[in-house]
């Protein structure tokens, strides 16, 4: 039997090379993400992808439909019981061991403080050494922006220019 995670990226893999319509956010596939959300259109979309990716696999999706970065990862830290959480700390110590579908979280150059910031999420594919990992992202490009035009397979580490990991995160 195929498991979840496997399912998310059987998804997540398939959009790959979907691009955006102008550049802006926009295009059908793009908008139908947006749509599942309740979102008005022409938003950043990373973690709509993601959301969609675990829609398209399992219904209803076992996480909270929100699609701002920092906002998901505060609920998803006060529900540990619900989700396996790995921390960035986790991560810099090389514990985490990811599995396929899970959710990254990066903050995008956090300041201390600030619970509101503007991130970027994927999904790990796999994980490649103990602090690096395959994913499959929306929003992104071959360089690895949180504000790309389409879905991307990259890499990923802690930190990767002005984002820093801020954990991983699977349903239980």
């Amino acid at each position: 039997m195929i498991g979840l995670g496997d399912r998310v990226i059987f998804v997540a893999k398939n959009l790959v090379g979907l691009r955006e319509a102008t550049g802006h956010n926009d295009g059908p596939w793009i908008d139908q993400m947006l749509d599942y959300l309740g979102l008005p259109h022409h938003l950043s979309w990373c973690l709509a992808f993601v959301l969609y990716c675990y829609h398209v696999a399992v219904n209803p999706i076992p996480f909270p439909k929100i699609a701002r970065c920092s906002l998901f990862w505060e609920q998803i830290q006060q529900n540990e019981w619900k989700y396996k959480v790995y921390t960035a700390e986790d991560a810099a110590w090389g514990i985490v061991k990811a599995e396929a579908g899970d959710v990254m979280i990066f903050a995008h150059s956090p300041t201390p403080g600030n619970k509101n910031w503007n991130g970027h999420a994927a999904l790990v594919v796999k994980q490649i050494t103990p602090r690096r990992w395959g994913t499959v992202e929306g929003n992104s490009n071959v360089k690895g922006s949180r504000e790309g035009d389409g879905v991307y397979l990259n890499e990923r580490g802690i930190k990767n220019g002005t984002l820093l990991l801020e954990g991983i995160v699977r349903p239980r």
